[in-house]
């Protein structure tokens, strides 16, 4: 009987010192691999400047029995374990500079069912093993819908996250998460649209209709139509994108357009571009400069007070605003004496483009103390400009100019009043000469002629 009473006893101790644990114990996550090993992939989301990782976090079991605890553990101080691997660009060495300050940090979200959210860093971890983080997880039934571990997201960085909410670490509860950090190429492209000079497109020079696709024979299958005005694009954000390729990518990703590479030209609907591709480089992002092509550009000068350089393809035609041999003239208030017409290589004189934009040149012609001179006008070119077929060639054209009234010696007319031909009123004072130059009348006196009156049956005036 006494031996039994000892057996009873120490049956009942081993009951109580199991229960804590089993109290303790929590649900192993629902999606956890079917394989047994305890672990779930979680699928980032990138929301702004972060990658998000949502789980659910198992609530506390608790038990009915009304059983005196004795001896029961405290809740251990660690409940969150990081196992952190890295592999770099080519399966070498992962490059820590890749990252923001050379470490990965993380951020623990979640929100309880009063309203209010909480968020506590897990870090920074600067390089691989294990680590262990007391994060404060609610395990008590407050827990409001999911928790997140956040990242801030590195284009270059792709993050594998693996969850377990097993007990599988030796300590009750712990959520213990294995996390890869791959090195990728950079995966960003820069596409702008500028003029041969490297100034941003007017929106009327952007291309409009059916726009090509984005290529790289380094990544398979990605396809990317090219934006319509200047954007940056992520190529991560493809449907298609293999990310191993880019994590094989040692030397970089080389973009085409259309199929068309570095120095090449395309047409999108009725405007010509040239291309300018970056070469391939793993750590910068891509660029590809869409280049437009007009007809004619009428560059400005730089903050040096020079003109850019003539693009490649194009020829020059410059204008001086001085006359040869005569007066000095300008073209604008800054005093800007020549100006300068870039012309596709090939095109002709009579391109209607090309007309207007010399006949926007009107120089005007100045005194010798450097004002404008108002007695003179500007008339043209020397040598003269041609307006046929001729195929245009770099060349240089100075201004000449003219009076800007009327320097006819003779001007007749006939008085509306003849009985007072000498009037400077009378009506019929030209106004302008045969060439459509104004009349200053202060410049001429009139001279009036008739057929006296005994000498009318002899003949008549002629007019001129």
């Amino acid at each position: 009987m006494k031996s039994k009473t000892k057996l009873l006893s120490l049956l009942l101790t081993l009951v109580m010192l199991l229960s804590p644990f089993g109290d303790a114990a929590y649900a192993v996550g629902q999606s956890a691999k079917a394989d047994g090993s305890g672990y779930e992939e979680l699928q980032g989301k990138v929301e702004g400047g972060r990658e998000v990782f949502s789980f659910n976090v198992p609530e506390k079991k608790t038990s009915t029995s009304r059983r005196v605890r004795r001896n029961v553990p405290a809740q251990p101080a660690n409940d969150t374990v990081v196992n952190l691997e890295t592999t770099g660009l080519g399966g070498k060495d992962f490059d820590w500079d890749a990252l923001p300050n050379q470490s990965f940090k993380l951020k623990a979200k979640w929100q309880t069912k009063d309203g209010q959210k909480h968020e506590k860093e897990v870090g920074p971890i600067t390089k691989d093993g294990v680590r262990e983080f007391n994060v404060g997880w609610p395990i008590d039934g407050t827990m409001d819908g999911t928790a997140s571990l956040d990242a801030e997201y590195d284009q270059n960085i792709k993050i594998r996250v693996l969850f377990s909410s097993s007990s599988s670490e030796g300590a009750a509860g712990k959520l213990t998460f294995k996390i890869t950090l791959q090195e990728l190429a950079n995966p960003i492209v820069n596409v702008s649209y500028v003029d041969p000079y490297g100034k941003e497109l007017k929106k009327k020079d952007l291309p409009a209709g059916d726009m090509p696709n984005i290529t790289s024979d380094d990544l398979t299958d990605v396809s990317i139509p090219l934006p319509k005005e200047s954007k940056e694009l992520n190529v991560r954000d493809s449907e298609d994108i293999d990310e191993d390729e880019l994590a094989q990518a040692e030397g970089g990703v080389e973009y085409k357009v259309a199929d068309k590479g570095d120095g090449e030209k395309i047409t999108i609907g009725d405007k010509e571009y040239k291309l300018s591709v970056s070469g391939k480089d793993p750590k910068n992002p891509a660029t590809i400069s869409v280049v437009y092509q007009a007809n004619v550009f009428v560059p400005e000068r730089g903050d040096d007070g020079e003109y850019p350089a003539v693009p490649d393809g194009y020829v020059r035609l410059t204008f001086d605003a001085n006359e040869e041999g005569g007066s000095n003239g300008r073209f604008n208030s800054l005093n800007e004496t020549k100006k300068v017409v870039d012309v596709k290589d090939g095109l002709k004189y009579n391109n209607e483009e090309l007309k207007q934009a010399i006949a926007a040149l009107q120089p005007e012609a100045l005194t010798a103390e450097g004002l404008p001179d108002e007695k003179k006008v500007f008339e043209g070119w020397k040598p003269e400009v041609p307006t046929d077929e001729t195929a245009v060639v770099e060349a240089e054209y100075k201004a000449t100019y003219g009076s800007k009234n009327s320097e006819q010696e003779v001007i007749p007319y006939v008085p509306a009043d003849p009985t007072d031909p000498t009037n400077p009123d009378d009506n019929n004072v030209p106004k302008k000469d045969d060439d459509g130059k104004p009349v200053d009348k202060s410049q001429y006196v009139i001279v009036a002629f008739k057929v006296d009156d005994k000498d009318k049956d002899k003949g008549s005036l002629t007019l001129g």
